[in-house]
């Protein structure tokens, strides 16, 4: 099952779009598997948007495509780590990209009561 969120930003069409890739089985200690745990299945999802900062240089250029950050979440919720799954073609956009990906909220999918780790793409546009 995958989630989308889509948000666009003013100084250009610049989407986040959050889905996931791939989600491990591997169960952190949370709240037990009973029926009083509250929130027992929930799709992983980006609490706090983090819009990309467009770099006034690449803006110059006339750069624009899209990145495709994979982002290794913990059960907690907090990056484990960020990379550039798939290139804009513009260094200086693909570091903005994996910035806004890194500064972001997130929470971790839950799974029968238990938060789980994951690995999730965040796309960000930069397109005008």
């Amino acid at each position: 099952m995958t989630t989308f969120f889509h948000t666009s930003f003013a100084r250009a069409a610049l989407v986040l779009t959050f889905g996931a890739c791939t989600s491990s089985a591997l169960a952190a200690p949370g709240p037990t598997n009973n029926a009083s745990c509250g929130l027992r299945n929930a799709d992983a999802a980006i609490n706090t948007m983090v819009p990309a900062e467009w770099p006034q240089i690449a803006l110059d250029q006339g750069a624009q495509g899209t990145a495709l950050v994979r982002i290794d979440l913990r059960e907690n919720g907090t990056v484990r780590n960020a990379a550039i799954f798939s290139s804009t073609g513009n260094e200086l956009l693909d570091k903005a990209a994996q910035s806004a990906s890194l500064k972001q909220k997130y929470s971790p999918e839950v799974r029968d009561c238990l938060n789980v780790t994951g690995t999730y793409l965040v796309r960000v546009d930069f397109s005008s």
